[in-house]
């Protein structure tokens, strides 16, 4: 458990950065933070609720520790989602967030959230 928890936090630190092509024929790395405006998911942690709101049309997926698919939603705004049921245990859940870009789906978002009674 405490492997794949470790996986998905080096997966997620690696897909924080992203290649954008450079004035030449080269590509540079640049870190996301200097791209356009970023989604939040708050609160964190969270029990009852979680809370996302997406600067533009977005495919929101969100996958507990054990990499199963748990919410998988396209969404234009801010949005809350019911975590009270059943299928949301406490622990680490991925939320993975990639803007619509006139239907390109790029620069995906990664974001950590824990879930507590």
């Amino acid at each position: 458990m405490k492997k794949l928890i470790v996986l998905l936090s080096i997966l997620a630190v690696l897909i924080s950065f992203t290649a954008v092509p450079a004035q030449s024929n080269s590509t540079k790395i640049v870190d996301k933070k200097e791209l356009k405006e970023k989604a939040t998911v708050f609160p964190n942690p969270f029990s009852q609720k979680l809370t996302i709101n997406v600067p533009e049309k977005s495919k929101v997926s969100i996958y507990n520790s054990w990499g199963e698919l748990i919410y998988k939603e396209v969404i234009e705004t801010l949005t809350s989602i019911n975590t009270s049921d059943s299928k949301w245990k406490c622990g680490i859940y991925m939320v993975i967030i990639i803007p619509d870009r006139d239907r390109g789906w790029s620069e995906k978002q990664t974001i950590k959230v824990h879930k507590t009674d």
